[in-house]
């Protein structure tokens, strides 16, 4: 989940840092950062120099990746509209991915949750129904993860999972008369 989160971040900070570089390489092509780009409109910006100049970029990228659009670094002429729907676009895309990841995570997790409790379920559910002792099932809770007897027994330990046969199957054997030692102490 962490994993997939992070991953998430790094996309939206690589396509904002793009989304930056873009618009000021537009701005720079088509008019030179003079008065019909985007950095022309504004007098404060005329004398930053270039890493400022990319901040006030990132900036715009935010705004509008966040799609608030305060207008404040508005595209100015027809190639910096064309790139802001351009980006506008793959921002749809880019935030739809991330719900969808989200969702997926959420969605997955509540998946595993639900399977966790219907095999904590169908453990107390076969100790109730053999009379196993606490101890045992806290053991048995503590490694437990399937419901069938071959399935319960197969996720334990040998050492556990022979005293669980023992425990359910200590009265029968004792009542056979196959493994019933004798009074003077012989037996099979």
């Amino acid at each position: 989940m962490v994993i997939t989160l992070t991953r998430n971040l790094a996309y939206v900070i690589f396509l904002l840092h793009w989304a930056s570089c873009a618009y000021y390489f537009i701005g720079r092509q088509t008019g030179d950062l003079g008065p019909n780009t985007w950095y022309g409109q504004h007098d404060k910006l005329k004398n930053l120099g270039l890493a400022e100049r990319y901040i006030y970029t990132f900036y715009w990228s935010i705004v509008t990746f966040a799609t608030l659009g305060y207008g404040d670094l508005t595209p100015f002429n027809t190639v910096e509209v064309i790139f802001t729907i351009v980006f506008v676009t793959i921002n749809i895309v880019t935030w739809a991915y991330i719900l969808g990841t989200i969702t997926l995570l959420v969605t997955r997790q509540d998946e595993e949750i639900g399977q966790y409790r219907d095999r904590m379920q169908a453990l107390v559910s076969y100790c109730d129904s053999n009379n196993l002792p606490g101890l045992l099932r806290l053991h048995m809770s503590l490694q437990g993860e399937a419901t069938s007897d071959e399935a319960v027994l197969a996720v334990f330990p040998t050492s556990i999972r022979r005293r669980i046969l023992r425990t359910l199957y200590r009265e029968p054997l004792d009542a056979c008369y196959l493994f019933q030692v004798s009074r003077d102490g012989a037996g099979c």
